[in-house]
């Protein structure tokens, strides 16, 4: 039987979902649909119809501009272009985010990290 979600279940699975992707974003929809299940978010079953319903849910956040599309890991879609900056400066500030300095640059060992589920690289 299907049931509709009530306005409270609503607002708390939106609340959930925004701040747990902003916290721990990039992330997949099947990673906020199992700690959705595992915090126990009021009418998100461990099935289909509970996926969906977090899919769905992320779907409207992010059309509506509440929730970032940058929030979600979408391993789905490639865009290949050269990356490209509205000027020098934004170039600059970009570089600066991104840098990070190669701390095993020196080490005797080589350290490397597998991640055998790719729905988990983009996050």
């Amino acid at each position: 039987m299907r049931t509709r979600a009530t306005l409270s279940q609503m607002v708390d699975r939106n609340g959930f979902l925004r701040d747990y992707a902003a916290r721990h974003g990039p992330i997949t929809i099947g990673g906020l649909y199992y700690q959705a299940v595992v915090a126990g978010l009021d009418g998100i079953s461990k099935d289909k119809a509970g996926y969906r319903k977090i899919q769905q849910a992320v779907l409207r956040l992010r059309r509506a501009g509440h929730m970032p599309y940058g929030h979600i890991a979408d391993l789905t879609r490639w865009m290949r272009k050269p990356q490209s900056y509205s000027g020098i400066e934004q170039a600059l500030r970009e570089t600066a985010r991104f840098y990070r300095k190669w701390l095993w640059q020196d080490a005797a060992e080589y350290v490397e990290a597998w991640c055998e589920k790719d729905a988990l690289a983009g996050a």
